[in-house]
């Protein structure tokens, strides 16, 4: 069974905890849950700490196992899935994209997490966290990081950002045309998911 992202401190008890004692009727207090996580190498690098201090502050309770897969999300997500269908189970929870959602929320693989979420805890997140963690109004997914567009100018060469397209078109063609800069403009604009992402990010961004 797999549920989704979290790791904030002050929720994982209430999230986990009660969602595998619930879930698992069986459970006794007096042997150690093993919860078994899948998230993408860079984030169980970074969370490493987070989930070492929470095994220790609950040694003999729950322990958290961290499976680092590969840096690539969409790897991720394939490993999860390769697991899935296999019956396998070996992840209870996997770190996932947004994008994910839909399709394993209508393959039955997420549990919902609506009970378990407090209202003053889901309001606490930014606006933009809050969107894309409900398929057909049900709570899955629990966002462990909130992505914010910035756009970055050098201000030894302009001293504002450019507050249009036009105007950013301008600068950079400028900057380019008396050999400054070599690029006037760098973004992620590789062809994969998320450049959709980045595009409505620089279109709602003007």
């Amino acid at each position: 069974m797999v549920i989704k992202n979290f790791i904030r401190v002050n929720l994982i008890v209430t999230l986990i905890f009660l969602f595998f004692v619930d879930s698992k009727n069986g459970y006794s207090n007096n042997k150690e849950l093993n919860i078994n996580i899948l998230m993408p190498a860079p984030f169980a690098k970074s969370t490493s700490k987070i989930v070492d201090r929470f095994n220790k502050e609950n040694k003999g309770t729950i322990k958290l196992n961290i499976t680092k897969g590969p840096r690539e999300t969409e790897s991720v997500s394939d490993l999860a899935i390769s697991s899935l269908l296999l019956g396998d189970n070996q992840f209870d929870i996997v770190l996932m994209d947004v994008t994910w959602l839909p399709k394993y929320a209508a393959t039955g693989w997420l549990e919902p997490l609506d009970k378990w979420i407090k209202t003053s805890d889901w309001n606490s997140l930014v606006e933009g966290a809050k969107l894309g963690n409900k398929y057909k109004e049900v709570t899955y997914r629990w966002p462990l990081t909130a992505d914010i567009g910035l756009l970055y100018w050098r201000n030894d060469l302009i001293k504002s950002p450019p507050k249009t397209p036009e105007e950013l078109i301008e600068k950079s063609l400028s900057l380019k045309a008396n050999n400054v800069v070599p690029y006037g403009y760098v973004w992620q604009g590789r062809q994969y998911e998320g450049l959709s992402c980045v595009f409505l990010e620089v279109l709602k961004g003007f």
